[in-house]
């Protein structure tokens, strides 16, 4: 396996033991994974489907990784960074949006856990950064 794709796939399991940390702990406790996991949450709208959308955490991350690794070689990389990070965080607006959820909570999600969710957060920074600068990598390694 690719390295960049057990990054991936890592992170992603990572992210989703945080999220899973939090989901059911009230009104609001799904934002972490909505922020980490945008594209994929949209499944929570379907029924039955949505309360396993955690689960492809690592699918999501391990196409990331994979994405990243092979845009490195284009004309203007950064760009498609920038691609992701609208498709990735347009759709956790709206799939914030679609669940109706309501984050006035989510002060008193974090007394729950903080250590947790700013694990997850740094994780996730560092994921983004991490992918910013391999796209300005672009040697054929």
């Amino acid at each position: 396996m690719r390295w960049y794709l057990l990054i991936g796939v890592l992170s992603g399991l990572a992210l989703g033991y945080c999220a899973f940390e939090f989901a059911g702990a009230g009104h609001g406790s799904y934002l972490p994974a909505v922020v980490w996991f945008g594209p994929w949450m949209l499944l929570s709208a379907i029924p039955y489907i949505g309360s396993i959308s955690m689960l492809g955490s690592p699918l999501l991350y391990m196409f990331y990784g994979w994405w990243i690794w092979h845009i490195r070689m284009q004309t203007k990389p950064i760009i498609h960074v920038v691609y992701l990070l609208i498709i990735h965080f347009g759709s956790s607006v709206f799939a914030w949006k679609l669940a109706g959820e309501d984050y006035s909570y989510f002060n008193k999600m974090l007394e729950f856990d903080p250590e947790i969710f700013y694990g997850g957060m740094f994780l996730f920074v560092m994921l983004f950064c991490i992918a910013i600068r391999v796209s300005l990598n672009r040697t054929n390694s």
